[in-house]
Protein backbone atom coordinates (compact mmCIF):
# COMPACT_ATOMS: atom_id res chain seq x y z
CA UNK A 1 0.00 0.00 0.00
CA UNK A 2 1.08 3.59 -0.58
CA UNK A 3 1.69 5.59 2.58
CA UNK A 4 2.69 9.19 3.18
CA UNK A 5 5.39 8.58 5.77
CA UNK A 6 7.15 5.76 7.58
CA UNK A 7 9.16 6.50 10.72
CA UNK A 8 11.07 3.82 12.62
CA UNK A 9 13.03 4.84 15.74
CA UNK A 10 15.51 2.97 17.96
CA UNK A 11 14.82 -0.55 16.74
CA UNK A 12 17.01 -3.65 16.37
CA UNK A 13 16.64 -6.07 13.45
CA UNK A 14 18.73 -9.22 14.02
CA UNK A 15 18.95 -12.60 12.31
CA UNK A 16 16.14 -12.20 9.80
CA UNK A 17 16.19 -13.66 6.30
CA UNK A 18 14.42 -13.64 2.93
CA UNK A 19 16.05 -16.45 1.01
CA UNK A 20 14.32 -16.71 -2.35
CA UNK A 21 17.32 -16.48 -4.69
CA UNK A 22 15.44 -15.77 -7.92
CA UNK A 23 12.72 -13.13 -7.31
CA UNK A 24 12.03 -9.94 -5.37
CA UNK A 25 10.45 -12.14 -2.71
CA UNK A 26 14.01 -12.82 -1.61
CA UNK A 27 14.68 -9.12 -0.95
CA UNK A 28 14.97 -7.18 2.29
CA UNK A 29 16.22 -9.66 4.86
CA UNK A 30 14.84 -7.53 7.70
CA UNK A 31 12.65 -4.88 5.99
CA UNK A 32 11.04 -4.72 2.53
CA UNK A 33 9.36 -1.42 1.70
CA UNK A 34 7.83 -0.26 -1.58
CA UNK A 35 5.50 2.50 -2.83
CA UNK A 36 6.32 5.02 -0.11
CA UNK A 37 6.69 8.79 -0.24
CA UNK A 38 9.06 9.39 2.68
CA UNK A 39 11.20 6.89 4.55
CA UNK A 40 12.98 8.10 7.67
CA UNK A 41 15.15 5.87 9.86
CA UNK A 42 16.69 6.91 13.19
CA UNK A 43 18.97 4.83 15.45
CA UNK A 44 18.31 1.48 13.80
CA UNK A 45 20.57 -1.55 14.13
CA UNK A 46 20.52 -4.15 11.33
CA UNK A 47 22.71 -7.11 12.33
CA UNK A 48 23.20 -10.52 10.72
CA UNK A 49 20.26 -10.35 8.31
CA UNK A 50 20.27 -12.04 4.91
CA UNK A 51 18.44 -11.77 1.57
CA UNK A 52 18.79 -14.01 -1.45
CA UNK A 53 18.55 -11.16 -3.96
CA UNK A 54 18.35 -7.44 -3.03
CA UNK A 55 19.10 -5.75 0.30
CA UNK A 56 20.54 -8.08 2.89
CA UNK A 57 19.00 -5.99 5.66
CA UNK A 58 16.86 -3.33 3.98
CA UNK A 59 15.13 -3.08 0.57
CA UNK A 60 13.56 0.23 -0.51
CA UNK A 61 11.74 0.64 -3.83
CA UNK A 62 9.62 3.30 -5.58
CA UNK A 63 10.01 6.05 -2.98
CA UNK A 64 10.23 9.80 -3.39
CA UNK A 65 12.62 10.65 -0.55
CA UNK A 66 14.82 8.36 1.55
CA UNK A 67 16.58 9.54 4.73
CA UNK A 68 18.68 7.13 6.78
CA UNK A 69 20.60 8.45 9.78
CA UNK A 70 22.36 7.32 12.95
CA UNK A 71 22.06 3.64 12.07
CA UNK A 72 24.21 0.51 12.01
CA UNK A 73 24.37 -2.16 9.29
CA UNK A 74 26.62 -5.02 10.41
CA UNK A 75 27.29 -8.55 9.06
CA UNK A 76 24.36 -8.55 6.64
CA UNK A 77 24.40 -10.47 3.32
CA UNK A 78 22.56 -10.09 0.03
CA UNK A 79 22.92 -10.62 -3.71
CA UNK A 80 22.92 -6.87 -4.43
CA UNK A 81 23.41 -4.53 -1.47
CA UNK A 82 24.70 -6.56 1.44
CA UNK A 83 23.41 -3.98 3.90
CA UNK A 84 21.00 -1.83 1.91
CA UNK A 85 19.45 -1.68 -1.57
CA UNK A 86 17.58 1.35 -2.92
CA UNK A 87 15.87 1.68 -6.29
CA UNK A 88 13.45 4.18 -7.86
CA UNK A 89 13.86 7.10 -5.45
CA UNK A 90 14.25 10.79 -6.34
CA UNK A 91 16.34 11.92 -3.36
CA UNK A 92 18.54 9.89 -1.01
CA UNK A 93 20.12 11.32 2.16
CA UNK A 94 22.44 9.03 4.15
CA UNK A 95 24.18 10.44 7.22
CA UNK A 96 25.97 9.17 10.32
CA UNK A 97 25.63 5.48 9.52
CA UNK A 98 28.11 2.66 10.04
CA UNK A 99 28.31 -0.22 7.56
CA UNK A 100 30.59 -2.94 8.92
CA UNK A 101 31.34 -6.39 7.54
CA UNK A 102 28.43 -6.56 5.09
CA UNK A 103 28.68 -8.77 2.01
CA UNK A 104 27.06 -8.73 -1.44
CA UNK A 105 27.50 -11.59 -3.85
CA UNK A 106 27.46 -9.11 -6.75
CA UNK A 107 27.32 -5.29 -6.33
CA UNK A 108 27.43 -3.02 -3.29
CA UNK A 109 28.80 -4.79 -0.26
CA UNK A 110 27.48 -2.08 2.04
CA UNK A 111 25.01 -0.17 -0.16
CA UNK A 112 23.67 -0.73 -3.67
CA UNK A 113 21.72 2.12 -5.30
CA UNK A 114 20.25 1.64 -8.77
CA UNK A 115 17.91 4.44 -9.79
CA UNK A 116 17.93 7.08 -12.53
CA UNK A 117 18.06 10.87 -12.14
CA UNK A 118 18.42 10.72 -8.36
CA UNK A 119 20.35 13.06 -6.07
CA UNK A 120 22.40 11.15 -3.50
CA UNK A 121 24.06 12.65 -0.42
CA UNK A 122 26.31 10.52 1.81
CA UNK A 123 27.94 12.25 4.77
CA UNK A 124 29.67 11.46 8.07
CA UNK A 125 29.43 7.71 7.46
CA UNK A 126 31.83 4.77 7.83
CA UNK A 127 32.22 1.83 5.43
CA UNK A 128 34.48 -0.81 6.98
CA UNK A 129 35.28 -4.41 5.95
CA UNK A 130 32.46 -4.69 3.42
CA UNK A 131 32.80 -6.80 0.27
CA UNK A 132 31.26 -7.36 -3.16
CA UNK A 133 32.44 -10.88 -3.84
CA UNK A 134 31.99 -11.24 -7.61
CA UNK A 135 31.60 -7.70 -8.91
CA UNK A 136 31.77 -4.02 -7.93
CA UNK A 137 31.62 -1.55 -5.05
CA UNK A 138 32.92 -3.18 -1.90
CA UNK A 139 31.63 -0.34 0.26
CA UNK A 140 29.07 1.21 -2.08
CA UNK A 141 27.82 0.76 -5.64
CA UNK A 142 25.78 3.48 -7.40
CA UNK A 143 24.35 3.26 -10.91
CA UNK A 144 22.50 5.73 -13.16
CA UNK A 145 22.22 8.72 -10.84
CA UNK A 146 22.07 12.45 -11.52
CA UNK A 147 24.25 13.75 -8.67
CA UNK A 148 26.38 12.02 -6.01
CA UNK A 149 28.12 13.82 -3.15
CA UNK A 150 30.18 11.94 -0.56
CA UNK A 151 31.67 14.00 2.27
CA UNK A 152 33.31 13.52 5.68
CA UNK A 153 33.13 9.75 5.29
CA UNK A 154 35.59 6.88 5.73
CA UNK A 155 36.09 3.78 3.57
CA UNK A 156 38.48 1.24 5.13
CA UNK A 157 39.39 -2.30 4.02
CA UNK A 158 36.49 -2.81 1.63
CA UNK A 159 36.91 -5.36 -1.18
CA UNK A 160 35.55 -5.91 -4.71
CA UNK A 161 36.71 -6.81 -8.20
CA UNK A 162 36.02 -3.21 -9.32
CA UNK A 163 35.96 -0.25 -6.94
CA UNK A 164 37.17 -1.55 -3.61
CA UNK A 165 35.57 1.30 -1.69
CA UNK A 166 33.13 2.68 -4.26
CA UNK A 167 31.93 1.98 -7.79
CA UNK A 168 29.86 4.66 -9.58
CA UNK A 169 28.59 4.45 -13.16
CA UNK A 170 26.37 6.42 -15.56
CA UNK A 171 26.25 9.44 -13.24
CA UNK A 172 26.36 13.08 -14.35
CA UNK A 173 28.07 14.79 -11.40
CA UNK A 174 30.22 13.18 -8.69
CA UNK A 175 32.06 14.87 -5.83
CA UNK A 176 34.02 13.34 -2.94
CA UNK A 177 35.08 15.80 -0.27
CA UNK A 178 36.90 15.57 3.08
CA UNK A 179 36.82 11.77 3.09
CA UNK A 180 39.33 8.96 3.70
CA UNK A 181 39.79 5.92 1.46
CA UNK A 182 42.27 3.60 3.17
CA UNK A 183 43.48 0.05 2.42
CA UNK A 184 40.62 -0.90 0.13
CA UNK A 185 41.24 -3.72 -2.33
CA UNK A 186 40.21 -4.40 -5.95
CA UNK A 187 41.54 -5.65 -9.27
CA UNK A 188 40.68 -2.23 -10.70
CA UNK A 189 40.24 0.97 -8.69
CA UNK A 190 41.02 -0.06 -5.12
CA UNK A 191 39.95 3.33 -3.81
CA UNK A 192 37.39 4.33 -6.43
CA UNK A 193 36.27 3.04 -9.82
CA UNK A 194 34.05 5.02 -12.20
CA UNK A 195 32.46 4.16 -15.52
CA UNK A 196 30.61 6.42 -18.00
CA UNK A 197 30.51 9.41 -15.63
CA UNK A 198 30.68 13.05 -16.79
CA UNK A 199 32.15 14.99 -13.86
CA UNK A 200 34.35 13.73 -11.04
CA UNK A 201 35.71 15.97 -8.29
CA UNK A 202 37.89 14.78 -5.42
CA UNK A 203 38.95 17.36 -2.84
CA UNK A 204 40.40 17.53 0.68
CA UNK A 205 40.47 13.74 0.87
CA UNK A 206 43.06 11.19 1.97
CA UNK A 207 43.62 8.12 -0.21
CA UNK A 208 46.01 5.24 0.47
CA UNK A 209 45.18 1.81 -0.95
Amino acid sequence: NTVQEITVIQTNFKGNFAKDYHTFHGSGGAVYCTNFNIMTDFALHFINNEAGTYGGALFLDEGISVTIRNSLFKLNKGGYGGGLHITSAAYIDIANINLIGNEALYNGGGIHIDTSKVKIIVTHSNFVNNSAVQSSGGGMSIRSSRFVNVSHSTFVNNKANFGGSTFISNTYNISVDSSQLIQNHAQKGAGYCGEKNNVQILSNSYIIN
